[in-house]
């Protein structure tokens, strides 16, 4: 058998599965997540979700502050609930599904540990360079900030006028180039759904012209001293590396140990049994 393994982003079905009520919002949440699976045609499928306050909130009590809808809707937590006891979906604390993501599509390799403090790099049977991963989500700072082609999972109408014609999610393909540029621009720009600001009067007209080279090596010192022109030196420095750990996805070891101290656990992996037509004779 072929595998396809799809990275869900389990925090984004539960906010757009939301409904007036409980009832209606389980079974466009069941419905979203078979149209993943068909449009995919994944094999297996890993969910993450996130719970309880991320390691960012300790960079930046304000970080996400300006969101309300979880405060409004009462079913948002309890829909992550089902996530995680129905579809084995995986959370670590301290930690966003997004940072996940980025993890487990990155890692050629998974560490086990088998015992007395050693470790074990190996070859995993689905998380290697033969194995294709789809990340299907609907977030930007995914889709535009990890190279591969992904999957949108979001719903939208081609036709206003026509309630029939509901496009049920679309590819999105980021090459390596565009994922560095796009981290920069937002280290710039910040990010107003998370309440990050960037630089403080600076928008995405100067982001463009200060990175328009192709010199991409150049552009972490060219985004920092546009920290150091508009604040003063020691705020400068801090507000850079502030909005860049808030921005930044954990990708690899490194980047768990110096965040929370420990390395994300092997994940749930799930098949999809699909169940063979009923025939009547």
């Amino acid at each position: 058998m072929n595998i396809v393994l799809a990275l869900i982003d389990a925090d984004g079905l539960a906010y757009h599965a939301l409904r007036e009520t409980i009832e209606e919002s389980l079974l466009v949440l069941d419905e979203k997540i078979q149209n993943i699976f068909e449009k995919t045609e994944c094999t297996h499928y890993c969910m993450f979700v996130s719970k309880g306050k991320y390691f960012r909130y300790s960079i930046d009590p304000l970080y996400k502050a300006n969101r309300t809808y979880k405060a409004k809707n009462p079913w948002s937590k309890t829909l992550k609930e089902v996530l995680i006891a129905k579809y084995e979906a995986t959370y670590m604390p301290e930690v966003e599904a997004d940072d996940l993501i980025s993890y487990f599509y990155n890692v050629p390799k998974i560490i086990h540990t088998v015992g007395h403090g050693e470790s074990l790099e190996v070859e995993d049977a689905l998380f290697n360079s033969r194995v294709p991963r789809i990340i299907c989500s609907p977030d930007k700072d995914i889709l535009q900030g990890i190279a591969g082609k992904h999957f949108n999972y979001s719903y939208k109408l081609e036709d206003k006028d026509n309630p029939e014609s509901v496009i049920k999610g679309w590819w999105a393909e980021t090459t390596k180039e565009e994922a560095f540029k796009n981290f920069w621009l937002s280290v710039i720009c910040g990010d107003q759904t998370d309440g990050i600001k960037g630089i403080e009067g600076k928008g995405i007209v100067y982001a463009k012209e200060v990175l328009k080279s192709d010199e991409f090596s150049k552009y972490p010192s060219i985004v920092l001293e546009g920290y150091l022109k508009r604040y003063d030196y020691s705020k400068g420095v801090f507000e850079f590396q502030k909005n860049f750990r808030l921005l930044h996805l954990l990708t690899t070891d490194e980047d768990f140990m110096r965040e929370v101290g420990k390395l994300p656990e092997y994940p749930n992996v799930v098949e999809i049994v699909k169940k063979e037509p009923k025939i009547d004779f």
